[in-house]
């Protein structure tokens, strides 16, 4: 059986094992921020650094409450761990309600017609894959400590939590910004984000655009002309019968 020593120790080390990752996950979350210009992976990152500070003072925490009761805590220094999850909530709010501020600036600076910045994607996936793997080996490593200390460790247990939750904020980030780009051939296309190479994204108007452009250049049908641009931009034809809207689909009745 772990005695309170031992247990102090294992949960000390845990601790120091979460600052160390949660550090390197929030330089990995800014960078990613400047590499694609993503506000969400700066959220990602900020999310990070707040779990850094925090198990910071977990860590401070987990040494006071050996200590005996004095005039400042008479009942014993156990009740800090009941307040550093309650404040730890708090800031975590705060951090969520800049998150939401952010998206709607960057909503309404879309809504007056305000350039926004593009984004990068290349870098997202590895991005992804590595924070969501650090996460679940953070959160695996909390639980361990957490069931090696008795099952009594209040930080552990909360620190486990928040590892799994940094885990699907990151997972569901990154999935969400890789498929981004499957908008552009939707009716929601004017809410995608702006890329790089975003015009070389078809819609149906676009495409459109592209056989009425053909068929008034080459003097040929639209049948002709969706095939010519097939063979142009070395597509298959069944590939594109997504991309003809129901207006061309009545001009294409008529040929």
């Amino acid at each position: 059986m772990t005695t309170p020593a031992e247990a102090r120790r294992i949960e000390q080390r845990s601790l120091r094992f979460g600052v160390g990752a949660n550090a390197v996950m929030a330089l990995a979350g800014f960078s990613a921020h400047v590499l694609t210009g993503s506000s969400a992976l700066l959220l990602d990152g900020l999310y990070s650094a707040v779990l850094v500070g925090s198990s910071l003072i977990a860590s401070r925490i987990s040494r006071n409450v050996v200590r005996p009761p004095d005039r400042a805590w008479p009942y014993g220094y156990e009740g800090q761990e009941a307040l550093y999850v309650l404040f730890r909530s708090l800031v975590l709010l705060g951090v969520i309600g800049f998150g939401v501020g952010s998206s709607c600036s960057t909503l309404i600076d879309w809504w007056r017609g305000n350039s926004i910045a593009p984004l990068h994607l290349e870098p997202v996936a590895l991005y992804t894959a590595l924070m969501t793997a650090l996460c679940g080996l953070l959160a695996w490593r909390h639980r361990r400590d957490w069931r090696r200390t008795g099952r009594v460790s209040l930080l552990l247990l909360t620190e486990a939590r928040n590892a799994r939750i940094d885990a699907v904020i990151t997972l569901a980030t990154g999935l969400a910004l890789l498929a981004s780009p499957l908008l552009l051939v939707t009716p929601l296309s004017a809410i995608a984000p702006f890329f790089p190479n975003r015009d070389k994204f078809l819609t149906p108007s676009k495409f459109a655009l592209e056989i009425e452009k053909i068929v008034a250049e080459e003097k040929i049908n639209y049948i002709d002309a969706i095939v010519h641009y097939c063979e142009i931009n070395e597509l298959e034809v069944d590939s594109i019968t997504k991309l003809v809207s129901k207006p061309l689909k009545e001009k294409l009745k008529w040929d």
